[in-house]
């Protein structure tokens, strides 16, 4: 769950979450046991994602499914979802060009990432934007997922291209086959783990996984829990 989270934050911070369950026909699925997950979900993910709705369903017998459909309904037609996609207004040709134009670029690269000075350039050339336009441009192209764009310290240096590179990123690192038994990742393990990755990008990466609360630096150490 966790991880899937984080995927959904990474292209769409703040979207509309609804988790649900399955497997509602178990004998084990009393109303004190559901009760029992939805308050853990509740208290480990509400405050940290925006869940709207925890449902349990039963893909055997249909039971849940009609409540999680209307419940998914309700957020799909609300205006502030519609608005938080950007499908309010119609989306700007310029826009659209400079998506073309990240999808062109993520081809042509082993690594899909760019520095923003760089993007910003060819997003001024392809588009005659003002610094403030391509900023505008990015921002929307991120809300749309279809690149990734954090404008914020320590990261907004940097423009990644395909969403599904920083998924990677997150598995990689969840997944690593390290001494993590006592959650304990040292930042020299870092290089190891992350050889498939351009060094200089290290930081950067570091960084969002802390962002995401994948990673904590532990104060007075020169080691990262996990």
């Amino acid at each position: 769950v966790e991880y899937w989270l984080q995927s959904i934050n990474t292209r769409l911070p703040g979207v509309p979450i609804v988790i649900f369950g399955t497997h509602l026909e178990s004998k084990k699925c009393t109303k004190d046991y559901l009760k029992a997950w939805e308050k853990k979900l509740t208290v480990r993910y509400k405050k940290r994602f925006k869940v709207i709705d925890i449902y349990f369903i039963s893909n055997e017998t249909g039971k849940g499914i009609p409540e999680l459909l209307k419940g998914l309904k309700s957020i799909a037609k609300s205006k502030n979802f519609k608005k938080r996609l950007g499908i309010e207004e119609e989306c700007p040709t310029s826009y659209l060009l400079l998506e073309e134009r990240a999808h062109s670029l993520r081809v042509e690269r082993l690594v899909p990432t760019m520095s923003y000075e760089q993007w910003r350039i060819i997003a001024k050339q392809d588009t005659n934007f003002t610094d403030e336009e391509v900023k505008d441009a990015t921002h929307y192209l991120h809300d749309l997922g279809s690149l990734v764009w954090f404008d914020e310290d320590g990261l907004r240096d940097v423009v990644i291209l395909d969403a599904q590179w920083l998924t990677q990123v997150f598995a990689a690192t969840i997944s690593a086959k390290t001494n993590l038994s006592t959650g304990i990742l040292r930042h020299e393990d870092l290089p190891w783990l992350w050889r498939s990755y351009p060094r200089h990008l290290h930081p950067f990466m570091l960084t969002v996984l802390e962002k995401f609360e994948l990673l904590h630096r532990l104060e007075g150490n020169a080691i990262n829990n996990v």
